[in-house]
């Protein structure tokens, strides 16, 4: 027998063996809260919806990881579901739900996908809830889990300014001068014309002027030589 052949009971062992392993399938998560596209900023910029804060979920097969999804939130009601993978046989699963310490900083609608995930990490994974979900081999209906709501659920808000501000604004860049303004320009045309501010009453009342007729007033004692 040639020594790359395989012995027959071994070819038989691991058939039974790859009989034995379950196919992998996936879990759905329905009722994911709907986070709606928002504007943001004096430009009405169209922003992605999502939440503040996403949640992480985990599914176990006993202490072994079979996989993490990161739920944003869905931005339709028609969006598809998120799923998480499980395997196709009648056993029972465990399911984490945490929620992501960090913020997730919102996105412009244009914006690619995989440079949102490549700039977002969820930091600490909070954990609030371990469920079980117990699937039956070859029924897809037992593979459905519920969302399940995070301490923090809110979603993105639109974040504008109020009405008419920038109406106010542009209209007070074209408003006329102010009062004192317009004043200090009659006074500065009165001065340019020759003509006191005051009228003259006050330059006519001092001692020493000269009148009209080119005389000084030198008193009511003198006379002049």
């Amino acid at each position: 027998m040639p020594r790359s052949a395989v012995p027959l009971w071994l070819l038989l062992l691991l058939g039974s063996l790859g009989a034995c392993a379950a196919p992998s399938a996936t879990a759905s998560i329905e009722e994911v809260p709907v986070c709606p596209d928002f504007e943001l900023g004096a430009a009405r910029t169209m922003m992605k919806g999502g939440l503040r804060r996403p949640v992480m979920v985990t599914s176990l097969d006993g202490s072994k990881i079979l996989s993490k999804r990161l739920l944003l939130g869905r931005r339709t009601a028609d969006a598809p579901p998120s799923k998480v993978l499980v395997k196709d046989s009648s056993d029972t699963f465990t399911i984490r739900w945490a929620q992501c310490a960090n913020v997730r900083a919102p996105h412009p609608v244009d914006a690619h996908k995989s440079r949102e995930e490549a700039e977002y990490s969820c930091g600490i994974e909070e954990m609030y809830l371990e469920s079980r979900l117990v699937v039956k081999k070859g029924d897809a209906a037992s593979r459905v889990l519920r969302f399940v709501p995070p301490p923090d659920p809110a979603c993105w808000t639109s974040a504008v300014p109020p009405a008419g501000t920038a109406t106010a604004s542009a209209a007070a860049a074209t408003a006329p001068p102010i009062q004192a303004e317009r004043d200090g320009g009659a006074a500065a045309s009165a001065a340019d014309a020759g003509t006191p501010p005051d009228g003259g009453a006050d330059a006519a009342a001092q001692p020493g002027a000269v009148d009209a007729g080119g005389k000084t007033d030198a008193g009511p004692g003198k006379q002049r030589r």
